[in-house]
């Protein structure tokens, strides 16, 4: 059986709970809740989502941020239909990842965002705000697959070969010229880095020698 109450005010249809017996379902259309005397039940607007046209998106914590075009929108705290904050970069957002923890003072979380001019390290605050934006390298990355966050910084296969560890707002580059694989991955268990060719041929890079 289940056992269902349903609280409200002017929303709620029964004060008292609902018990359906299982063993004995009523037939399709037969089931239906009656309307409080005297009460009608407002229809609410709907609301369009915003991940509705997104180019990219990138859910971290509570938040959720959504890239269209030039433009990132970053969503209130568990409500991804509203928007708290919006940054726009002046070109074409590829890829987003996000810093593993906060950065700098406990309230700051960077978000790389790779646009194709540049990446750029914005920084958000406790309620999502976006507070600073900075552009960290002039490397450009357009395939979202090579750049991941690990356990100690977000690592970046930019399209000119040069492998970036982004931490902060700071981009250190640790190979240049490596050939275009399809992926990175991060095993967290043996600490390296792999780079997935595009054959799947693994090949791994050990972070204590990068």
């Amino acid at each position: 059986e289940i056992c269902a109450c349903l609280v409200g005010s002017e929303m709620c249809i029964r004060d008292r709970p609902w018990r359906l017996a299982l063993s004995s379902p009523l037939p399709a259309g037969e089931l239906e809740f009656g309307r409080p005397e005297g009460k009608t039940l407002d229809e609410l607007p709907t609301q369009a989502p915003l991940t509705g046209e997104a180019d990219v998106m990138l859910g971290h914590g509570a938040f959720l941020h959504i890239a269209r075009g030039s433009r990132l929108v970053t969503t209130e705290a568990g409500n991804p239909l509203a928007a708290v904050s919006s940054t726009s970069f002046g070109s074409r957002i590829k890829a987003l990842a996000a810093m593993p923890g906060a950065g700098g003072a406990y309230t700051r979380q960077y978000i790389y965002v790779c646009t194709e001019s540049a990446i750029f390290a914005l920084t958000c605050d406790a309620l999502g705000r976006h507070t600073n934006c900075r552009p960290v390298s002039p490397q450009t990355l357009t395939d979202p697959a090579r750049i991941l966050s690990a356990d100690d910084a977000v690592y970046a296969l930019c399209d000119s070969g040069a492998l970036l560890r982004l931490r902060s707002a700071r981009a250190d580059t640790l190979f240049r010229g490596l050939p275009l694989f399809g992926a990175l991955q991060w095993d967290a268990t043996a600490n390296e880095l792999w780079l997935m060719p595009v054959s799947y041929t693994h090949l791994t890079l050990p972070t204590n020698s990068l």
